[in-house]
């Protein structure tokens, strides 16, 4: 019943705003880096299904986040498994691409002629260090999650083929 609900109002709506959910950051990121971070054995789902429904701009998006990512993680944790922690980003990262491209098509096809409004990410997080047994001093997140957050904002404001759709 609720999901006809929100159907009816994008079909219904004038003016709709949008912005991204972090969950999987917020949920999913962080806590498979904690895990990983602590040594415990973590499975990390394939992105290969989320890759594979990317367009040619998107990929490349993804692959460059990986290159990214992989500069930073590679001098931020000491004995971090870094490519399981660079996929799970990965993962974190396609499944919001990809969620968020069906979003915008669903809303642009129901109702064309609303404003669509997508709101920029920001980093609740910029301060945020942790401190892990055998470590000495903090280790600060804040490069991994500028970088998250920053080449999402970029993909949405100007890669995404959708962008001329929508205001940033």
């Amino acid at each position: 019943a609720m999901a006809k609900y929100y159907r009816d109002a994008v079909k219904d709506a004038d003016v709709i705003t949008f912005d991204l959910g972090m969950s999987e950051f917020g949920i999913f990121g962080m806590e498979t880096l904690s895990k990983l971070m602590s040594g415990e054995s973590v499975e990390i789902p394939s992105a290969a299904e989320y890759i594979s429904c990317l367009d040619k701009d998107a990929y490349e998006f993804i692959e460059l986040l990986r290159t990214n990512l992989h500069g930073v993680l590679d001098s931020a944790v000491p004995d971090l498994p870094v490519a399981d922690a660079i996929e799970a980003f990965i993962y974190a990262c396609t499944s919001i691409i990809v969620n968020f491209n069906n979003c915008i098509d669903y809303i642009t096809t129901v109702n064309p002629n609303a404003e669509l409004i997508v709101l920029s990410l920001f980093n609740p997080n910029k301060d945020l260090s942790v401190m892990i047994d055998g470590v000495d001093s903090p280790i600060s997140f804040s490069a991994v999650l500028d970088i998250l957050y920053d080449s999402l904002n970029l993909y949405v404001s100007s890669i995404c083929r959708y962008a001329s759709l929508y205001k940033f």
